[in-house]
């Protein structure tokens, strides 16, 4: 009962700090237009009922 057991780690269990790093950089490459047309999209829908209906 006093045995300890330790959890045995695969040999490539710190490949998520690779994959992470290369989603981030990727995410830095598109971010803006990312930002930038999440934001522009429901604009150009106001605007484009502004000018439809008014």
């Amino acid at each position: 009962m006093g045995e300890r057991f330790a959890a045995a780690l695969p040999a490539n269990a710190w490949n998520w700090i690779a994959v992470w790093r290369r989603n981030h950089l990727a995410w830095k490459k598109v971010a803006f237009a990312s930002m930038l047309g999440t934001l522009a999209d429901p604009m150009i829908y106001l605007f484009g009922l502004g000018t439809g209906l008014g």
